[in-house]
């Protein structure tokens, strides 16, 4: 999963990042800057269904990926 905020304020090299897994564990990450956004990249285990979320800190956005457990 690669979370990407295209607009950072300029003077913004970091940020960070929460990430909420399938069953509620949750941690954080923090994004760096990359060629203008602020890039933060996980690569998750195998998760049970449910939603993968990330959320920059401060934003009410969040952007969530189904997973789906296939046999």
């Amino acid at each position: 999963m690669t979370r990407a905020w295209a607009n950072p304020p300029r003077d913004k090299a970091s940020a960070t990042v929460h990430i909420t897994e399938p069953g509620g564990h949750s941690y954080t990450l923090t994004a760096r800057r990359s060629r203008g956004q602020l890039i933060a990249t996980f690569a998750p285990g195998a998760l049970p269904d449910g939603k993968l979320c990330a959320r920059y800190q401060g934003s009410s956005r969040t952007a969530c990926v189904q997973i789906i457990d296939r046999p």
